[in-house]
């Protein structure tokens, strides 16, 4: 903030001598921000726990399969490499993104470096988040392109998706906020 020089201001109202942080020290709307990443790490649960896909088969076999339980299915079938790609994509990238956000959003530091790359490399990788919901997409079309097959999404998806759309936009306001900050402070002094 332009003439802040982190030293202790005045009321303007009683001339009492207050402490702390400029007003711009804070992202703006980061209650928003906060509950935003809360609920995108709730829906990210949502759409790991609840079945994602609905699968047919000879019109009367049918099967609902959440990510977690095709995760744990492809390792019981011995697809270890499968499984953990699936994992590392659909869970822990997810968690870690978020986790990132949410301390980066907590302990908002504009003049750190270290803030900065985090968010940077955050909204870098955001690009990959929807890999996932990508690759489950295409599993739909490939196992509806047989006759004896088909298969629809079911809300997990869509949770899912929500989640990692809401997360990867918390993560690009957040970047902003640093960004912006950075550029007051680069103004005023």
């Amino acid at each position: 903030m332009a003439g802040y020089s982190g030293k202790s201001r005045k009321n303007a109202g009683n001339g009492e001598v207050q402490a702390g942080s400029p007003p711009a020290a804070r992202p703006k709307g980061r209650g928003l921000l906060l509950l935003t990443l809360v609920i995108s790490f709730g829906l990210l649960v949502a759409g790991l726990i609840t079945p994602a896909l609905h699968v047919t088969s000879f019109a009367f076999l049918h099967d609902e399969v959440t990510i977690l339980g095709s995760i744990e299915a492809l390792r019981g079938d011995g697809q270890f490499f499968l499984a953990a790609l699936i994992f590392v994509v659909s869970i822990a990238f997810p968690v870690v993104k978020i986790s990132l956000a949410l301390v980066l959003a907590l302990s908002f530091s504009p003049d750190s470096r270290w803030s900065h790359w985090i968010a940077n490399a955050l909204s870098e990788l955001a690009r990959w988040s929807m890999t996932d919901v990508f690759i489950l997409a295409v599993v739909v079309m490939v196992i509806d392109a047989r006759l004896i097959n088909s298969a629809n999404l079911m809300p997990g998806a869509y949770y899912f998706a929500a989640g990692i759309i809401l997360s990867s936009t918390a993560v690009h306001i957040l970047r902003g906020s640093l960004k912006r900050h950075a550029r007051a402070n680069a103004i005023g002094t």
